[in-house]
């Protein structure tokens, strides 16, 4: 791509669209952010009950504590690790990781870091794509931005199965 002149590799488009989403991301949520990060050894998922612990555990770290989160295995389409219902604004939000994701305690926390990332930019009206790839890197540049970037760099070598 040629810009101001010059000839522009993807990678340059990439990281100039990643700046551009972490600027609004900083104007549109920083003052509620904490700017630390969530530890990966505070969260477990090796049964449902310390996955339902994990989920409450990043909710509060992103200050969601009145939000319950619902968390099932179910099968998923393909490439996809999770969904989380955003229809309803209710305090109780349903959460679905990939069954293929259940011998990967570290893929569910980053299912559930992503999945609940998804929730709090819907409360917070922070909305950025226009298409669903778009929408699923803003919501990992968000996690990472909110403080959890710990959490997520084994995401996609497990969930892309």
């Amino acid at each position: 791509m040629i810009a101001g002149g010059r000839v522009k590799f993807m990678s340059e488009l990439f990281i100039e669209d990643y700046i551009k989403k972490i600027t609004y991301l900083e104007k549109n949520i920083g003052g509620k952010v904490s700017y630390t990060l969530l530890a990966p050894a505070l969260l477990k998922a090796y049964d449902i009950i310390s996955i339902q612990n994990s989920a409450k555990a990043i909710a509060e770290f992103l200050n969601m504590k009145d939000y319950l989160f619902v968390v099932a295995f179910s099968k998923q389409k393909e490439n996809v690790g999770g969904h989380i219902e955003l229809k309803y604004s209710g305090k109780e939000v349903f959460i679905e990781i990939s069954d293929s994701a259940m011998k990967f305690p570290e893929a569910i926390i980053a299912t559930l870091a992503h999945e609940i990332t998804h929730k709090y930019m819907q409360i917070n009206n922070i909305a950025c794509g226009t298409n669903d790839y778009e929408n699923e890197v803003f919501t990992d540049i968000a996690a990472i931005f909110l403080g959890m970037g710990k959490l997520l760099p084994q995401k996609s070598v497990y969930l892309i199965i």
